[in-house]
């Protein structure tokens, strides 16, 4: 039939004569993600009780897609019941948005359930106060390209050369399609996940 695989898309490969049949192939992804850093991103963002306050620089970006965590580090009575929404890109490079939903008064974390590679903007709502600041870090999940329906679609997780305990959270939409190691990541050792895609 001449097949050449011109273009690989999802669900498809793509021969000469236009048509199309269905594939599967092996990814084999390697990373050296950092620490988790609580404040890597932003560190006690001073936000208004007036106006909503929309943050476009940041102190770094994440080091790969990954989960954000966002949580008060200031006074937590002017902490409003609202949305922080955060929007930036996935790991495909398309462009995602999340609103991470706070309580009034809330003083402990708030994660993302999608992995950013880059963060475009942060918007906090109105303040209960003038006291209210934030520590922007990224966290534990790390986002994938590829999304997997099922776990037995892993073949090989590794960390530091040795076998990892990690876990998949599994999603239809890519961005939300994660891995956290268990190892502790520290910039050096190398995460490799091997999958069928």
């Amino acid at each position: 039939m001449g097949y050449y695989p011109r273009k690989l898309t999802p669900g498809t490969l793509q021969g000469d004569a236009g048509g199309s049949v269905d594939r599967a192939f092996v990814v084999d992804a390697i990373s050296t993600p950092v620490v988790l850093d609580v404040d890597r991103v932003l560190s006690d963002q001073a936000t208004s009780a007036s106006v909503i306050t929309t943050v476009t620089a940041f102190l770094a970006q994440p080091d790969v897609p990954r989960t954000i965590e966002i949580i008060n580090t200031g006074t937590a009575a002017d902490v409003p019941a609202g949305d922080i929404t955060i929007v930036g890109t996935d790991s495909n490079n398309q462009v995602i948005t999340e609103a991470l939903t706070f309580t009034a008064n809330l003083a402990t974390k708030v994660v993302s359930t999608k992995a950013f590679k880059t963060i475009t903007s942060i918007a906090f709502p109105i303040q209960d106060g003038a006291a209210a600041t934030y520590d922007v870090g990224i966290g534990a999940g790390l986002g994938l390209m590829h999304v997997l329906t099922d776990e037995q679609a892993a073949l090989v997780k590794l960390f530091d050369s040795a076998a990892d305990a990690g876990t998949f959270t599994l999603n239809a939409d890519v961005a939300k399609m994660l891995y956290t190691p268990a190892g502790t990541p520290d910039g050096a050792k190398i995460l490799r996940l091997i999958y069928v895609a």
